[in-house]
C-alpha cells in the first residue's frame, strides 16, 4: 500500500511540474531579449480591472513593465481560452486573474492569483530580475 501511494504521489509531482514548466509560444512574444509577463483576464472580471486600470498604471509599475513583454489574455477569447485551460493549474481553473512570468525562454518563474496592490505587485514583477 505505501508503495503505491508513494508511485502516485510521485506521479502527482512530475505532472505538477510539467504543468509549471508549460510554454506560451513564443511567437507572442515580441521581444526575446526580455521576460514575458502574462495576465489572463476576462471583460467581466472587476479584480481583473482593477489590476489593468489601477495598478499596472501606476508609474513605478509601468516602468517597470517596460522591462517586459506584456501579454494580456482573455479567457473567453480564442487563444486566451485555449492556453488557461492548459497554463492555470487545476485549483485555480476560474480563478483570474491570474499572472505568471515567464523567463526569456518562456518557462514560468513564477505566478500570482488574484489583485493586489502596488508594493505586492512590484515585488512579483521582481522576480523577473532575480531570474537574470
Amino acid at each position: 500500500m505505501r508503495k503505491v501511494s508513494a508511485i502516485i504521489i510521485a506521479a502527482f509531482l512530475m505532472i505538477a511540474a510539467q504543468a509549471q514548466e508549460r510554454l506560451i509560444p513564443l511567437k507572442y512574444i515580441q521581444d526575446k531579449e526580455k521576460p514575458t509577463l502574462v495576465m489572463f483576464t476576462a471583460s467581466w472580471c472587476g479584480p481583473c480591472k482593477y489590476m489593468k486600470e489601477s495598478v499596472m498604471k501606476e508609474s513605478k509599475v509601468k516602468k517597470v513593465l517596460d522591462g517586459f513583454n506584456v501579454l494580456l489574455l482573455d479567457v473567453d477569447q480564442n487563444d486566451g481560452k485555449v492556453f488557461s485551460e492548459r497554463f492555470i493549474p487545476m485549483g485555480y481553473k476560474g480563478s483570474i486573474p491570474y499572472f505568471a512570468i515567464l523567463d526569456k525562454s518562456g518557462k514560468v518563474i513564477d505566478t500570482l492569483l488574484g489583485s493586489v496592490k502596488q508594493k505586492e505587485f512590484l515585488a512579483f514583477l521582481s522576480k523577473a530580475e532575480e531570474e537574470k
